[in-house]
Parts: structure tokens; C-alpha cells; sequence
């Protein structure tokens, strides 16, 4: 059966305003969107932020409220005048305005609706055709295209539509810890060991949102990001800490052992401070020790900040290499070494 008819934006209008008021299957689809782009802009500025503020979430609202608003409005601005030539076999619905042709087969259709003025044909992505009562020459003729379509096509009855919902609700469900697995592998972490690890004879803690593991050389503690966006991260490694047990004093006095530490860093630079501005001693104070620090960034780049220091009576060495706004945790957890 072949119709040809124009639509007007008004007729797109009154699609939207049925398909809002009489479909639950439209109604989820247009605010899984929503959500899906909320959540998109709060991760996006994650990634590109390290953190999220208040801003950040009125954006993320707004543009969410803003879809299902705009979505008809676009629509309507969008509807092509020329007119239309649509026709319905056992293999879909085939349609064609200028040059442009496409078939939506039966399957892609998720319900039909008959009102007194228009004919909705809702395809399982909303991608919808308005058919007005004028595309049909008589009442018999709308009927017969009514009962053709509804042979034709398979619609979803209310438990498939859920068997959909929950299938997208699984997928969800799998992909969500995929993406945030090294802030649920530090969770774990945590869990099993709680936030300290013993090391040699020292125990060293191990702030939230960090891991540790220790071999015969050192003990490397490293910040944990919170999503596989910003793990992955090539231009740039996470944040690191390196602690290591240091050559012992022998003759040497404490002030001895840190004036040789400071020359050395001057004349024979670790290769992370090549080419970067030398600063030091940094001295940190702790309950019992003191903390000797040296450190190296280069110009104008805070996201390669390196420290080296001595602490526990000199006897021990740390490394650092990360963004300028973790070293103070760096050097909280070496005053918390015990």
C-alpha cells in the first residue's frame, strides 16, 4: 500500500505531545538519553578537571532538563515540507522524499498509534513517522493501512519492553565497574589491608585513594585514579612515592648524611630533574625525625613535580613524582612512618 502526503511542523508537534502523555516506552527512552548525557558532561569534566564542583552539576541538570524540551522543538524546526511517498510491504516501510530513501523494517517498530487526527508509527530508536489524515483518500483507506501495519509488524508487549529495559539495566550494571575498577580495586585494597602496610621493620601508611606494594628493593605507593579514563593517562603518569631503606650512617652524623644528600642532588641530579629548577633543602618536621627534602619541576609544569628526600635518621630515602597538589601528602606520609 503506497501514500503520499507532506507534513507540517504542527503534525511533528502533535506527535511529541501524544507520545509524552500515552507512551511509557518514549517516556524511558528520552530520559535514559537524558541521563546518559548528564552523565557524560559530569565525566567529561572529570577527566579533563580531577574534580567535580557544584558548577558542574547545575550544568549537568540543566542540559539534562533541557533535552526532552528541546527534542520536539528541533523536531519541528527540522520537518521537511516536500512531499512524501510511503509505502508498507511484509518487508517494512519504505519511504522517500527528494532523493532521499530509507526502509525501517517491522522489527525497528515499537508500537503504533491512532488518534482521530494522525496515525504514530514509534520505532524502537524513536525514530517516528507522523501520518496525517489527509494522506488517505477515504476513512477506509486510513483503516486499511491502520490493519496492514498492525499485521505486519511485530509490536513489543509491555514484558518485552522490559525484557529491553532490564537488558540495558545489565549492560549498565557490567560496564559501570569496567570503568571505575581502579577506584574499586583501591577500595578493595583497603579492605584487605587496611591503610598501613608493614615494610622491612618500618609501617608505612597508605592514605585512601592509594595502593601499595613492596618488593625487595622498595616499597611504591601509588595514587589510584577513580575511572579507566584517567588510569590510561599516556601524556602523564599518576602520582608515585618510592621508599627504600638507605645506606646506614657508619661515622656519619645525621646533618653530615643530609649535607652529603643535598651536594649530591646538586652535582648528580636524578634524570627526573634533568633540565628542571632545583630547590632545597625542604625540611619537614615530624614527632620524632625529621624529614630532608630536595626538590625539581620543570618550568612553567607543576604536573612533574619531583621530590627526593632522607628521613628516619637519614637511614631512610623516598621519592616522589606527580602534580605539585599531592606533595603534601607525600610528606604526610612520611611523617606518619613509624
Amino acid at each position: 500500500m503506497k501514500i503520499e502526503y507532506a507534513a507540517t511542523p504542527e503534525d511533528v508537534g502533535a506527535l511529541y505531545s501524544y507520545l509524552w502523555k500515552n507512551s511509557a516506552y518514549f517516556r524511558w527512552k528520552i530520559g535514559l538519553g537524558t541521563l546518559v548525557v548528564a552523565a557524560w558532561i559530569l565525566l567529561s569534566v572529570y577527566i579533563s578537571q580531577g574534580e567535580l564542583v557544584l558548577r558542574d552539576a547545575f550544568i549537568a541538570v540543566n542540559a539534562a532538563i533541557a533535552i526532552p524540551l528541546l527534542t520536539p522543538v528541533l523536531a519541528m524546526l527540522r520537518t521537511k515540507r516536500g512531499s512524501r511517498i510511503l509505502s508498507i510491504d511484509f518487508a517494512g516501510i519504505h519511504t522517500r522524499l527528494g532523493r532521499k530513501e530509507r526502509t525501517v523494517s517491522w522489527r525497528k517498530v515499537s508500537q503504533i498509534f491512532v488518534t482521530s487526527d494522525h496515525v504514530f508509527i514509534l520505532g524502537s530508536n524513536l525514530d517516528s513517522f507522523t501520518i496525517p489524515n489527509r494522506a488517505f483518500p477515504t476513512d477506509a483507506a486510513k483503516d486499511e493501512f491502520i490493519r496492514l501495519c498492525r499485521d505486519y509488524s511485530k509490536q513489543l508487549p509491555a514484558h518485552s519492553q522490559k525484557r529491553v529495559l532490564v537488558s540495558w539495566l545489565l549492560a549498565f550494571s557490567a560496564v559501570l565497574p569496567a570503568i571505575f575498577a581502579p577506584h574499586l580495586y583501591e577500595i578493595g585494597w583497603h579492605l584487605a589491608r587496611g591503610d598501613s602496610l608493614l615494610y622491612k621493620d618500618k609501617r608505612v601508611p597508605v592514605p585512601r585513594g592509594w595502593t601499595a606494594h613492596a618488593n625487595k628493593w622498595n616499597l611504591t605507593i601509588t595514587k589510584m585514579s577513580p575511572t579507566l579514563f584517567t588510569y590510561f593517562r599516556f601524556e602523564k603518569p599518576n602520582p608515585g612515592i618510592s621508599i627504600s631503606k638507605g645506606s646506614p650512617l657508619n661515622d656519619r652524623t645525621i646533618e653530615q648524611a643530609e649535607e652529603s644528600f643535598e651536594k649530591s642532588f646538586w652535582t648528580y641530579p636524578p634524570p627526573q630533574a634533568y633540565s628542571a629548577e632545583i630547590a632545597g633543602p625542604v625540611k619537614i618536621r615530624s614527632t620524632s625525625d625529621s624529614v630532608y627534602c630536595m626538590t625539581a619541576t620543570q618550568s612553567g609544569n607543576d604536573s612533574n613535580f619531583y621530590v627526593k628526600c632522607l628521613f628516619q635518621h637519614a637511614t631512610w630515602e623516598a621519592e616522589f613524582l606527580g602534580t605539585r597538589t599531592d606533595v603534601d601528602k607525600f610528606y604526610e606520609i612520611l611523617r606518619g612512618v613509624r
